[in-house]
């Protein structure tokens, strides 16, 4: 049987995520907030359904976050696929939290609108640290020998230009900056960082690629 590419691991994997995420989504707009919503004499979404709604928000989505969890890791172990799932879950996130602000159809009351974002992002912050702790499912390899371990430069890279918002200067200290922020990406991504040499490699070389950037345009 011919082995799964990790492009095509990378297919699966937002096939089955998009799967998940969609039937979670059409279950919490069709099931749990017209539940909450239907038969109640009233045009407005008030202060109880929101609380209801939200409370329903956390723990579907703690679910979803499981079984997405459950479901990638029968396809890949690698911290790609965890970054994959991340992505997946915060997106939606929007999309359930649009459905909440919509009210199932009814008005929202003002006061409840604008209590809305404070607890979007109190359930946020429990969900993605709940989220976190499947981080060590998805570990990264190490280099056996052979073929040496490939690094993600180019998000390492696109993530460092973004701090300085592609501001980048050849002045004292810019280089130890940039080699900081790459740093930085990897291990909040891999959970693993290249060696020294490798990042004041890399940091030097966006210094000089931007220097002669800088030039061709005047």
């Amino acid at each position: 049987m011919k082995k799964k590419s990790e492009a095509d691991k990378t297919v699966e994997i937002n096939e089955a995520l998009a799967k998940l995420t969609k039937a979670a989504l059409r279950d919490f707009k069709f099931i749990t907030l017209t539940g909450l919503t239907i038969g109640h004499r009233t045009s407005f979404f008030s202060a109880d359904m929101k609380r209801k709604a939200i409370r329903a928000y956390e723990r579907e989505t703690r679910e979803l976050i499981g079984n997405a969890i459950n479901q990638v890791l029968t396809i890949s172990t690698t911290p790609q696929a965890f970054n994959l799932v991340i992505e997946s879950i915060n997106s939606h996130f929007i999309d359930i939290e649009e459905v909440i602000e919509g009210g199932g159809g009814l008005m929202t009351q003002a006061s409840v609108l604008e209590t809305l974002p404070q607890e979007f992002d109190r359930v946020r912050k429990s969900l993605t640290e709940a989220l976190e702790l499947h981080r060590s499912k998805f570990p990264n390899p190490k280099n056996q020998g052979g073929r040496p371990v490939e690094w993600d430069w180019d998000g390492a890279e696109a993530y460092a230009l973004a701090s300085f918002k592609n501001n980048i200067q050849a002045v004292r200290g810019m280089q130890a900056k940039l080699m900081k922020e790459m740093s930085d990406y990897f291990h909040r991504h891999f959970d693993d960082c290249p060696s020294k040499s490798q990042l004041h490699t890399h940091a030097a070389e966006l210094i000089s690629n931007h220097q002669q950037a800088a030039k061709s345009q005047n």
